[in-house]
């Protein structure tokens, strides 16, 4: 979401006025390059389905008039395309009723047509990703996620792809920095918060719902499979000495493959002996590297380091959906995490368009309150703005009318006390029903939208009971909460969160 709270009082209202689109260089702090007195036309389309089906894609066209008109400095900014060597990106924020989105959106410049006769020019932009196509450098490290392999000749976008999708995340541009060449942030796909409330009010047309035709609810990770290592790699030699201290370091490059590496180890050659514990290992894409971080290797003793492991396969598809996964072993943790994520977000597959004036804080990977209709991640964001926003919204459908459960954080208790907070992440107020294990003391509290509270001894004392026999391992029945909304009764009860676990 691009931000402004004030955005939502704006759209609950008939008359939107002092509308505008704002083109700032690199970022909103730098020169202003264009707005709507050279804006004739502004088209957008945003689309991004967490990048398992399709790169994300962002694509803008402004068609400009009275190009002569311009600044020199504006004029240079578009006068190429983006480029490693010409970093013209450009950040597009939104104005409503004088005010600006707290955040920008950001693109590169594709293309510049520019007719000379009528002063009128059309400039194409694009997402930064579509930039990102040299090939990685040095080497991906692999400890940062835990992959056990990632694709060794792939560009930096491919990179990126890869790690969104065996994370089970969504890649898209950061709109809360300034923008680097360098920048990417990953969203959890089946988060619960919602970012913004849409108002009826502002629909054009009636909300089409239809199913999603490409059902990826079984959707199967394919990941590498498991093999018995064999040697890769063996090399003998002395530490050098550098600075008095004697330093030894061994590394194997992958020469273009990719390898999973099952053993990595150094011994003393005459004895026998592992001293890979004196060796920091440094796994990568292209390469693994052993290290001496100890001063106690011995001066003129040689060491053998000897790595083994086999080159990177993929297991056999036993469906036919599935994702190739070249960073995960078959059947690893981190590739079950994966495809579960997945197949949570796959499996709400109702569609849901709407066409409206469009509230421009809106962005793919959102989540949309729709009342009487429930909560959309959007993927899909189309945008015309000639005066006013008008547009397009398509997502899933992942939350019908029920509220979101409580969100249950920093429990902590001992003989005496117990405390633990409770948020409501719901857009409406609830109130908080909590149960302790004889189902004979109840609590209720009010809690606006958004708010938590934090439950203790002292304003709900007759849970104490719970926790000391939690405390001595003889809870019988769970201790849980969940919310009710009694003012508005289209709302389900949220689903139970527990607060306590039975014994």
């Amino acid at each position: 979401m691009l931000g402004n709270n004030n955005f939502d009082t704006f759209f609950s209202q008939n008359l939107i006025s002092n509308c505008n689109v704002l083109v700032y260089e690199n970022d909103s702090g730098g020169t202003l390059l264009l707005d709507r007195e050279h804006i004739a036309n502004f088209t957008m389309s945003r689309e991004n389905e967490c990048a398992v089906s399709f790169a994300p894609n962002d694509t803008a066209v402004i068609e400009v008039i009275n190009w002569n008109t311009l600044s020199a400095d504006t004029k240079y900014w578009f006068s190429k395309a983006t480029s490693y060597g010409f970093q013209n990106f450009v950040c597009i924020k939104f104005q409503v009723n004088g005010e600006q989105t707290t955040y920008a959106i950001y693109f590169a410049v594709e293309k510049v047509e520019v007719d000379t006769k009528k002063w009128n020019g059309k400039i194409t932009l694009c997402s930064p990703f579509k930039t990102k196509t040299s090939p990685v450098w040095g080497g991906y490290p692999l400890d940062i996620y835990g992959f056990d392999a990632m694709p060794n000749d792939v560009t930096a976008f491919e990179q990126l792809q890869h790690i969104a999708v065996n994370l089970a995340k969504g890649l898209v541009i950061p709109n809360f920095q300034d923008y680097y060449w360098n920048d990417y942030y990953f969203v959890d796909i089946n988060k619960k918060v919602i970012d913004v409330q849409f108002n009826t009010l502002n629909l054009l047309e009636d909300i089409v719902e239809s199913e999603d035709s490409n059902d990826r609810s079984d959707i199967a990770f394919l990941g590498i499979a498991n093999k018995e290592g064999e040697q890769l790699y063996s090399e003998t030699k002395a530490p050098t000495i550098i600075a008095d201290v004697p330093q030894l370091d061994f590394t194997f490059i992958y020469q273009g493959k990719s390898y999973i590496i099952t053993s990595a180890k150094v011994f003393i050659t005459h004895s026998g002996s592992d001293v890979t514990n004196l060796f920091t290992i440094t796994r990568g894409s292209n390469s693994i590297s052993l290290s001496s971080r100890s001063s106690s290797l011995a001066v003129g003793v040689n060491y053998v380091c000897v790595i083994e492991g086999y080159e990177v396969e993929l297991a056999r598809p036993t469906t036919d959906y599935y994702v190739k996964s070249y960073v995960w072993l078959e059947g690893s943790a981190g590739l079950l995490d994966a495809q579960a994520k997945t197949r949570e977000y796959y499996s709400h597959t109702k569609y849901v368009e709407i066409k409206c004036r469009l509230d421009p804080r809106i962005e793919p990977l959102d989540n949309v309150f729709v009342d009487g209709l429930g909560t959309i991640a959007i993927e899909k964001v189309d945008m015309t703005f000639n005066g006013g926003f008008r547009g397009s919204l398509k997502g899933r459908l992942v939350r019908g009318m029920q509220l979101f459960d409580p969100v249950m954080t920093n429990l902590q208790y001992d003989d005496n006390s117990f405390s633990f907070n409770i948020k409501n992440d719901n857009v409406v107020d609830v109130v908080l029903q909590i149960y302790a294990s004889d189902r004979t003391q109840h609590y209720t509290f009010n809690l606006m939208a958004g708010e938590d509270m934090t439950i203790t001894q002292n304003n709900a004392p007759n849970l104490m009971q719970s926790f000391e026999e939690k405390a001595g391992g003889s809870l019988e029945d769970d201790v849980y909460c969940y919310f009710v909304n009694d003012s508005q009764q289209q709302w389900e009860d949220s689903d139970n969160t527990i607060i306590l676990e039975a014994d």
